[in-house]
C-alpha cells in the first residue's frame, strides 16, 4: 500500500498531479505532500488555486494552506485513520 507520495518539482506540481490522477484514484495514498510555492507554479501556467482545486476534486484536504512564497503542503484524505502519523 502507498503510504505517501511527496512532489517537488519546481512549479511542475500541477502538470505531475494531473499525471498521476489515475494512480491516486488507485492506490489512494493516506498522504500527498506538495512544494508550494506560487512563482514557480506561475512559470508554469498554472496556480496554487488550481494546485488546491485538483487535489480537492481527488478528494484530499490541505493541513498548512499557508501565505507563506515556499512551503509544502501536506494533504489527506479525510477518511484515513489518523493514527499513520
Amino acid at each position: 500500500k502507498v503510504a505517501l507520495v511527496k512532489i517537488d518539482v519546481e512549479g511542475a506540481e500541477v502538470q505531475v498531479l494531473r499525471g498521476l490522477v489515475p494512480f491516486l484514484r488507485r492506490h489512494r495514498p493516506s498522504k500527498v505532500v506538495v512544494e508550494v510555492t506560487p512563482r514557480f507554479l506561475a512559470a508554469y501556467g498554472s496556480s496554487r488555486a488550481e494546485l488546491y482545486d485538483l487535489m480537492a476534486q481527488l478528494g484530499f484536504e490541505p493541513q498548512v494552506n499557508s501565505d507563506e512564497p515556499q512551503y509544502d503542503e501536506l494533504f489527506r484524505l479525510p477518511s484515513v485513520e489518523r493514527s499513520d502519523g
